[in-house]
């Protein structure tokens, strides 16, 4: 039997599991024409039997060995009658030989069985065949649904591996430029932002180990990187993170905060000369974590008009990774804030129980 990705056109080859169904739904339909063949007097219960499986069963066995090498030849629908009219006489012979002792006895003796069977034959090859052609058609489909959804899944964790391979040689350059500078004229300053680096360096290095990660170490993640262009700015950029404690297990997909927040920075708050100031919030909503962030930098109507900082792939990148990995169960939104600045809404499925208050 050919096992493998069917020509186009033709259904595919069937599971072993399949394949014993159908020799059961066969023997079935088989047990069924002999007690029908035997109530209209046409035989004996045990001769009917007899020769009904055997021609049920030998039609089965040529459609299992032979259907798809035969329909890429001369087309499904041909090589269906031609297989039922191959399994039909084999059949016969063998009930013939299994009833009468005599394999051509029922040929040449008794026609109008063999019309008969052929009869019962082609009716069950229409039920059974067209059924199994429609459960054929949709295994077909799921089957490329799961390639599909296989193939998402790695372009996501392809593309997480990239981001997560590289931090922004920048922003790293320039972090250590600043703690290069602060060695000698602030040193306790200096000292807090390598920590912060190292914290940021440890956490991204351990998520390149992992396509998963909880909201607490993320937003371990987004402290150090704010911490550090706390430090960088000054008095330009205040920060505050506010998380429900029982949202810290949370699974949540690696380095998918840290981006809004970069945004955050990059787009609202440096751009503008007056401070700013980011506020990350996580809450439980239902059966839902929401994530907010919030800043006071020039809003979304001045960061349109005004030349773009990099490529602007990561939002592009993380809705694509949210898709991959909830479907339409998250939701990423940007907008305006009445107050001035931008709110980045993050929501996604929870899979953690709140805990009792």
């Amino acid at each position: 039997m050919t096992v493998g990705t069917p020509e186009r056109g033709l259904a595919p080859a069937r599971s072993s599991r399949e394949i014993a169904l159908s020799f059961v739904y066969t023997a079935i339909f088989s047990i069924a024409i002999s007690i029908m063949l035997w109530m209209i007097g046409a035989s004996d219960l045990p001769s009917s039997f007899a020769i009904s499986l055997s021609i049920g069963l030998s039609v089965n066995a040529a459609f299992v060995l032979f259907r798809i090498p035969l329909a890429q030849r001369i087309g499904e629908g041909p090589g269906a009658l031609v297989l039922t009219a191959l399994g039909l006489l084999l059949g016969v012979i063998i009930g013939s030989q299994l009833v009468f002792g005599r394999p051509f006895v029922i040929l040449l003796n008794a026609p109008g069985t063999l019309v008969l069977g052929a009869t019962f034959g082609i009716t069950g090859y229409l039920i059974f065949g067209t059924r199994a052609r429609l459960l054929y058609a949709q295994l077909e489909v799921e089957q490329l649904e799961r390639r599909q959804a296989e193939q998402q899944r790695r372009l996501a964790e392809t593309e997480l591996r990239l981001l997560q391979a590289q931090i922004e040689p920048h922003f790293l350059f320039n972090t250590l430029g600043n703690i290069q500078s602060l060695i000698h004229d602030e040193p306790d300053k200096a000292d807090q932002m390598l920590q912060a680096l190292t914290i940021l360096l440890r956490q991204s290095l351990s998520q390149t180990r992992s396509t998963e990660s909880t909201l607490a170490e993320e937003l371990r993640t987004v402290r150090a990187y704010l911490e550090i262009q706390s430090i960088r700015m000054g008095s330009r950029l205040s920060y505050r993170i506010d998380a429900a404690r029982d949202t810290d297990s949370e699974p949540m997909l690696p380095l998918l905060l840290q981006p809004l927040v970069e945004n955050a920075i990059r787009h609202g708050i440096e751009p503008q000369a007056k401070p700013g100031k980011v506020e990350v919030r996580v809450q439980r909503d239902a059966d839902a974590i929401v994530v907010q962030i919030d800043d006071s930098g020039r809003g979304l109507t001045a960061a349109a008009a005004a030349p773009a900082k990099g490529n602007g792939t990561a939002l592009v990148n993380l809705r694509e990774r949210l898709a991959a990995a909830y479907g339409s169960r998250a939701e990423l939104s940007l907008t305006e804030r009445p107050t001035g600045g931008t709110r980045a809404r993050l929501r996604v499925p929870a899979t953690v129980p709140p805990s009792p208050k």
